[in-house]
């Protein structure tokens, strides 16, 4: 068998895909929020311990549950750099929330890759 000098693609043109570039999530934020006060989340996506390149990126969204687990708000997370981003819980979504266990869903769109990751954060809402 011999090489095909005339083929139109390097043979390492294809390799990117030999490793699904599925995204890490990671989540840093408060274990206790107070109803009608601020909440900051900080989300971290990553791919082999490397921020995640934001132009392969569809979308960063959020969810928030409340302890009855319905759904009370839901939204884009903001990037504040490459691989970071924010989901700013005002005080007006948290004047949703009743006291009790409630849970941040994250949903990264990465696009190249058909799976989404999820990441939740649990944390406890208190009454002010």
């Amino acid at each position: 068998m011999t090489r095909y000098p005339a083929f139109a693609y390097d043979s390492a043109q294809w390799s990117r895909f030999s490793q699904p570039k599925i995204a890490v999530v990671a989540v840093d934020g408060p274990a206790q929020v107070t109803t009608g006060q601020e909440g900051d989340f900080n989300v971290s996506v990553s791919f082999n311990n490397a921020p995640y390149p934001s132009n392969e990126i569809t979308s960063v969204k959020y969810l928030l549950f409340d302890a009855t687990n319905t759904i009370v708000n839901q939204g884009d997370a903001k990037m504040a750099s490459e691989g970071s981003y924010t989901v700013a819980l005002t005080a007006d979504i948290t004047t949703k929330l009743s006291a009790g266990s409630d849970k941040l869903v994250i949903v990264v769109v990465a696009s190249p890759v058909a799976i989404p990751t999820f990441f939740t954060q649990q944390f406890v809402t208190v009454a002010p």
